[in-house]
């Protein structure tokens, strides 16, 4: 079995969204890109390489040296050497470019049909035949299923005295949200023709009364999916990311279930895991986060089991690897992305081979910082 290379693509939704092999990603997302390219090493195998553009050796000597990773930064011989899998963030002509100009074999590389495959696959409108199928498998009621639409009069009409928000069928990290209940009429139109002269359609979603966010992460292997673990996030009052809870899968089960049941859980699960191979496989290979809500309905908790479906590897997968593996027993913390100004020292305490507490940059700092904060 290959040993996997590894490349973090924190821009390729929107890449996904020029259809581009040959993409030019906002600076901000380039650097992001870059700030963050070793956040694979945290839930790579041993003996897997990450591909670089130029990671900081010191950086990476006193990492490797103090959790023992086993990963590596590839070498162009080791690329073009066919001994490595391709595995990025997220698939795309994008991608898959980056990855044959950096001496990959073609034959290792999916083909262009495939590649289109994943692109539709990585649209909004995946979340609408989830819940479908999901509705017809689950014993509760799920919220209003998500809505597609290029008809701005039909737009106006759901969101009238209702609210509730658009989205870009693609895009991340809760950009391309739009709280719809905050705009005028004209704007609404202004803004939705936008996005749907750019992408095609605009997404359409009823207004919950968040409780929490959460995720589930799956893994498909070509034939089927296998749960992976939870994840729990923050995001900012505008929907962006924030940051992802560092804690063991028993804490984070335990959180969980103060609002919905175990059972309840469970039963989501394994529906998703069917839902996701019959849908997915087998085009697609890696890891994909499916995005949950605890809303109140009437008083009451209850559960929406698919938000939106990130086909790719998300920061939840960082934190879910990076807690399995390297996180001590009893510990908690935040993983989240700081501004070069705002960084803080890194300087941290180890127990058995498991960070215990204080401050790890998870990747080299550069224009941002990928910061993990732990304590007891």
């Amino acid at each position: 079995m290959l040993n996997v290379l590894h490349l973090f693509v924190p821009e390729n939704d929107l890449a996904l969204a020029s259809g581009l092999a040959r993409y030019t990603p906002v600076p901000v997302g380039w650097h992001m890109h870059l700030s963050g390219e070793a956040l694979p090493m945290w839930y790579a195998d041993r003996g897997d390489r990450v591909m670089s553009f130029g990671m900081d050796a010191r950086w990476l000597d006193g990492v490797s040296e103090s959790f023992d990773t086993g990963v590596d930064v590839a070498s162009r011989k080791e690329i073009a050497s066919g001994c490595l899998s391709p595995s990025p963030w997220g698939w795309s002509a994008y991608t898959r470019q980056m990855y044959a100009d950096a001496g990959c074999p073609q034959w290792m590389l999916p083909s262009d049909e495939a590649v289109g495959r994943m692109r539709m696959l990585s649209h909004r409108r995946s979340s609408v035949c989830i819940n479908e199928a999901l509705s017809g498998m689950l014993g509760f009621p799920l919220p209003a299923i998500p809505v597609e639409t290029d008809d701005l009069e039909r737009l106006s009409a759901l969101v009238e005295g209702v609210g509730g928000y658009l989205k870009q069928p693609w895009s991340s990290s809760g950009r391309g949200v739009i709280n719809a209940s905050r705009l005028s009429g004209d704007v609404l139109r202004r803004q939705a023709g936008g996005i749907i002269r750019r992408q095609g359609s605009v997404m359409w979603e009823e207004p919950l009364a968040k409780i929490m966010d959460f995720a589930a992460l799956f893994r498909s292997d070509g034939a089927g999916v296998g749960f992976e673990g939870w994840s729990m996030f923050e995001t900012s009052p505008t929907g962006e990311y924030a940051g992802n809870v560092l804690a063991s899968q028993e804490y984070m089960r335990g959180s969980l279930e103060r609002y919905i049941p175990g059972d309840v859980l469970d039963e989501v699960v394994v529906s998703l895991c069917r839902v996701l191979a019959d849908y997915v496989c087998p085009v697609y290979k890696g890891y994909m986060g499916v995005d949950m809500m605890v809303y109140d309905r009437g008083g009451v908790p209850a559960l929406a089991p698919c938000v939106e479906l990130n086909l790719r590897a998300t920061m939840g997968v960082v934190a879910l690897g990076f807690s399995r593996r390297y996180l001590a027993p009893g510990c908690r913390g935040v993983m989240r992305v700081v501004a070069s100004g705002d960084v803080p020292p890194q300087s941290y305490v180890m127990d058995g081979g498991r960070m215990a507490g204080g401050v790890l940059h998870l990747s080299p700092p550069q224009r941002f910082a990928f910061v993990a904060e732990v304590r007891r």
